[in-house]
């Protein structure tokens, strides 16, 4: 797999010769600087950032009731009324 860009590029190189400072092993360095043996490095860019996650979106007001009387606090009466009619 050939390097994409400039700072991987430099990784990859100093793990090979065995100076890696982020743990690479000597092993990778040498697959990725045999892969990418020839080519233009200084037409790779500097570094490529990590992937940006997006931000969860605020949630504007709440699904229970901001009134002073809450919608389960008093139930409605499923029947006969109580003056017995039905």
């Amino acid at each position: 797999m050939p390097v994409v860009s400039q700072a991987q590029s430099r990784a990859m190189h100093a793990a090979e010769e065995g100076h890696s400072t982020l743990g690479i092993p000597q092993s990778v360095g040498a697959d990725f600087v045999a892969a990418s043996h020839g080519m233009k490095v200084s037409a790779l860019p500097k570094r490529i950032g990590k992937p940006h996650k997006p931000k969860k979106a605020p949630m504007f007001g709440s699904l229970v009731p901001h009134s002073s009387e809450h919608y389960m606090s008093t139930p409605t009466p499923i029947g006969p009324d109580e003056e017995g009619g039905m």
